[in-house]
């Protein structure tokens, strides 16, 4: 046995849910006759875009995809994952010869999702997640499932820094559009 450090302890038991709940959710899915992508997605900063892609290309072509935002603490990649998931496919494909993962079938617009799209929320989803999830539902790309979130789809400022040491965030920017106002 060798000793980890309080942080290391959450970080192993947070990675054993995420793998406990990808391996659960694949069972499921396929206990029921369908194929289902997962991503978790901690935060939406540098990591968790390499965490998306990591997730989410090597199942694109799967018939659904859950994107866990379940605790997520926020960031600023949230358009660049609506993105990825608004792209359509525009043709079809059939190769001469059959390609034995995908039977010889494709379709250009590379790493177009086409399957349903699921968001899970809680209470701890916050800033960015939160973004992220009205995207989902305000573009019409797919369902969201879970608990109210944190409910502060404002960006904070961290530059308030106090004499101590200490940090005041203060909010700074709101979010708007024609369907939710602000």
């Amino acid at each position: 046995a060798v000793p980890v450090s309080r942080g290391a302890g959450a970080e192993l038991r947070y990675g054993a849910w995420e793998y406990r709940t990808r391996t659960h959710l694949e069972e499921t899915a396929k206990q029921a006759g369908f194929t289902c992508g997962y991503v978790h997605l901690r935060a939406m900063g540098g990591k968790d875009m390499d965490a998306f892609q990591r997730g989410f290309f090597p199942d694109f072509d799967k018939q659904a995809m859950v994107i866990d935002v379940r605790h997520n603490s926020g960031g600023s990649i949230d358009t660049w994952i609506l993105a990825a998931l608004q792209r359509k496919a525009y043709d079809y494909l059939q190769e001469r010869y059959a390609n034995i993962t995908t039977g010889g079938l494709g379709w250009m617009e590379r790493f177009a999702f086409r399957g349903h799209l699921v968001v899970l929320v809680d209470e701890k989803t916050s800033s960015d997640g939160e973004g992220f999830a009205r995207g989902v539902t305000d573009l019409g790309l797919g369902k969201i499932i879970g608990r109210r979130t944190w409910g502060g789809g404002i960006w904070l400022s961290s530059d308030n820094t106090l004499v101590d040491g200490g940090i005041a965030s203060a909010p700074e920017v709101g979010a708007y559009n024609d369907k939710w106002g602000w």
